[in-house]
């Protein structure tokens, strides 16, 4: 018997095919019970959604959408780490982008929130909300020029919508 040498490339062939295993199978789908003591009907709507994603690990409006169930049953600290997990996911829109902002924005992270607005910005540039809340954020910092900027786009991008004007 000639005992298996290992050797540097087959450590690198090795490591690559359990990576791209891993990125195939996409992100782990929790478990209803990760989310703690749910009232029978958010649980109903839960598992809905986590069902569905099971189907599609690698979808991120299936993340996307179990994200804002989870946000709208208060469940907010999961809600965030669901956006960054449809995030980390390719998308043809900022939608997520756009939440997960709105989020870190929320928790005081404005760095953090104005990263993601400018992400959600770069995949869907038409989206207005997505303007005039970061001219919002840069405006509280104190950045009027940014802030004027964003308001002016989202003016432009929608005359009828009172929020850019509003900003400036």
């Amino acid at each position: 018997m000639v005992p298996f040498v290992f050797s540097l490339p087959h450590v690198v062939l090795v490591a690559c095919l359990v990576s791209v295993s891993a990125c195939q199978r996409g992100p782990v789908v929790p478990e209803v019970g990760s989310y703690g003591a749910l009232e029978p009907a958010v649980a109903a709507l839960v598992t809905e959604h986590l069902n569905a994603l099971s189907e599609e690990p690698t979808d991120p409006n299936r993340w996307g959408v179990l994200a804002m169930t989870l946000e709208a049953n208060g469940l907010t600290p999961q809600a965030r780490t669901t956006y960054g997990t449809a995030t980390a996911l390719p998308a043809p829109h900022g939608r997520w982008w756009y939440h997960l902002a709105r989020l870190r924005a929320r928790d005081g992270d404005i760095a953090g929130a104005l990263a993601a607005y400018d992400q959600a910005i770069a995949l869907s540039p038409d989206y207005v909300p997505a303007r005039w809340r970061r001219g919002l954020l840069l405006l509280d910092r104190g950045d009027l020029p940014g802030a004027e900027a964003a308001f002016r786009v989202a003016v432009n991008l929608a005359p009828a919508d009172s929020a850019g004007v509003t900003g400036l």
